[in-house]
């Protein structure tokens, strides 16, 4: 029943934007030689200060880079696992925008990354502006359609069920019931507007040409899509989500395992 719906109660993709909020090691400034080893790869930057990093960074794996604005860089070691082969973490080709990368990842021959959280072991490879607009609320609260004729409309939160949303569409005339849930989406609206983007853990953002006010969990894989836009994308280690092969997702919430992929919008 729809009064029995509540989307605040242990909500994951909350908790995890409420975590991806708080950066998990310390930073300092880039020291004089650092400065000097960066600019010497032909990174560019109008104000150095803005820029700061963990411990044991490495300057010498961020090369051809532009930094503007506030930037975190965490220590880029070690390699990042592809499908049949590895990359080295780092970063090359790239210009980052107020964005904290986080330890281990790696961005490559990208256009922009601006206002993004990018998490351990991320791959970013061959695609064009990661941007995120600040306040945007990922989609969420979107009134969807639950037939193709229109009619039964409803509003999502990422980790709505089937059942939940069908309910949701037919209150049975409790309007007081459908009001309280309605209440409860726009706090929980509330509660998903960030002035950042979110990449977690070993997610792969491969060849993809626009990501736009996107939460995209921990595993997930975007390959080849057209747009990704406005959407959550829920994926954890062993239920990774996967958009491929000219995909155009907006304004949407995908769940853990799905896969869209064959031009599907």
């Amino acid at each position: 029943m729809v009064g029995t719906i509540d989307p605040l109660k242990s909500s994951t993709f909350l908790s995890s934007l409420r975590a991806a909020r708080r950066l998990t090691f310390p930073v300092r400034a880039l020291t004089e030689r650092e400065i000097q080893v960066l600019i010497g790869q032909g990174c560019l930057c109008d104000d150095w200060s803005l820029v700061k990093v963990a411990e044991r960074f490495s300057p010498e794996r961020v090369r051809e880079t532009r930094f503007r604005g506030k930037v975190i860089l965490g220590r880029q070691y070690g390699w990042v696992n592809l499908e049949g082969s590895r990359e080295p973490a780092g970063i090359e080709r790239t210009t980052l925008e107020d964005a904290w990368v986080e330890d281990g990842a790696v961005i490559r021959d990208t256009t922009l990354v601006s206002r993004m959280r990018v998490g351990h072991g991320v791959a970013i490879l061959g695609c064009g502006r990661i941007t995120h607009r600040p306040g945007s609320h990922f989609g969420v609260g979107t009134p969807i359609a639950l037939i193709e004729t229109g009619g039964r409309v409803t509003r999502f939160f990422p980790e709505m069920t089937l059942d939940q949303a069908a309910g949701s569409a037919r209150p049975g005339g409790n309007v007081r019931a459908l009001a309280a849930y309605l209440r409860k989406v726009e706090a929980y609206l509330a509660r998903s507007r960030s002035d950042h983007g979110v990449i977690q853990a070993h997610s792969r953002i491969l060849d993809t040409p626009r990501l736009e006010n996107v939460f995209v969990g921990a595993s997930a894989r975007i390959e080849g899509a057209t747009r990704v836009s406005d959407s959550v994308i829920l994926s954890d280690s062993e239920h990774p989500t996967v958009i491929e092969d000219g995909a155009l997702v907006s304004e949407s919430g995908v769940q853990w395992g799905c896969r869209v992929s064959s031009l599907s919008v």
